[in-house]
């Protein structure tokens, strides 16, 4: 699939995977995306990212994903109402957070404001020897 035809999908509000129609503030991001893998900032991006398993039955689905100075990001958009409301697919995004810890995974969220914030999903540090 080309970056053009990707563009167009976006913005015609294509479908993605899991069946359902792409939000604005997930075209919002993979508009941002799309630019910084049009700069070469990004040097492989997939709006359909295959699931990851977190559990036996239990898989996160990002929005994106792609590659940025060699290291994988995975992104994900949430709303501030569906942030509060959905633990569901909050709670994955952080498990998907710490097992997946070669990879690094960001937020792009609507905040109460209506602003936009991309904060990374923080790795929670580990005691060893307790």
């Amino acid at each position: 699939m080309t970056v053009v035809n990707v563009v167009n999908d976006v913005k015609r509000g294509k479908q993605r995977q899991r069946g359902r129609l792409s939000t604005d503030l997930e075209r919002q991001m993979f508009t941002l995306l799309l630019a910084e893998s049009s700069r070469g900032t990004i040097t492989d991006l997939d709006l359909h990212p295959a699931p990851l398993s977190l559990a036996y039955k239990c898989t996160y689905t990002p929005d994106a994903t792609c590659i940025c100075g060699g290291r994988r990001e995975y992104w994900e958009a949430k709303d501030y109402w569906v942030k509060k409301r959905d633990d569901g697919g909050w709670i994955k995004l952080k498990v998907a957070a710490q097992m997946f810890q070669d990879a690094d995974f960001f937020l792009y969220e609507r905040t109460k404001n209506r602003g936009i914030k991309i904060k990374m999903i923080p790795v929670l540090q580990t005691l060893e020897g307790v």
